[in-house]
C-alpha cells in the first residue's frame, strides 16, 4: 500500500508535469477539497470535476495580486497541509 507522502509526492510531481489525469488519480470520486477563506479558488468543492474546474484551473492560470504573496512565500514560509488519505 502507498503511503500519504507517495501520494502527495506524485501529485505534485504530476502537477509540475501539467499532467491533470496523474493528479487526479489518487483522487476518490467523492472528494471534498478545501481552499482556504480569501483565496481565489476559496470554498469546498466536490467531486474530482469541481477540483479540477475551480481549483486546478484558478492556480494553473496567470497568478495576479490577490496571489502574489503566496507565489512569492518562497522556502521556510509557514504553510498547512491537511489531508485524509481513505
Amino acid at each position: 500500500m502507498r503511503t500519504a507522502l507517495q501520494i502527495i509526492t506524485d501529485h505534485y510531481a504530476a502537477s509540475d508535469r501539467k499532467d491533470i489525469a496523474a493528479m487526479m488519480a489518487e483522487v476518490a470520486p467523492d472528494v471534498q477539497w478545501t481552499e482556504m477563506a480569501g483565496f481565489p479558488c476559496a470554498g469546498t468543492h466536490v467531486g474530482p470535476a469541481q477540483v479540477i474546474e475551480k481549483v486546478f484551473k484558478v492556480l494553473g492560470s496567470a497568478w495576479d495580486d490577490e496571489l502574489e504573496p503566496f507565489r512569492l512565500a518562497g522556502e521556510g514560509a509557514p504553510v498547512t497541509f491537511l489531508h485524509q488519505v481513505v
